[in-house]
């Protein structure tokens, strides 16, 4: 996937402040969201969200 798409997602998901609302935003799903978050982490060499799970 190409930078800009895995930048696009992170911004979605900082601005929403979650990756469901992200998704439906973007209309992807969430998995969609996490991967690319996962991919832009690796190719920058960190951690970019805390994720957090809300039970």
């Amino acid at each position: 996937m190409l930078l800009s798409g895995k930048l696009c997602k992170f911004v979605s998901v900082v601005e929403n402040r979650s990756i469901k609302k992200a998704s439906e935003q973007m209309n992807v799903t969430a998995s969609a969201i996490s991967q690319g978050i996962s991919s832009l982490e690796k190719e920058l060499g960190m951690k970019l969200i805390k994720k957090i799970v809300v039970a």
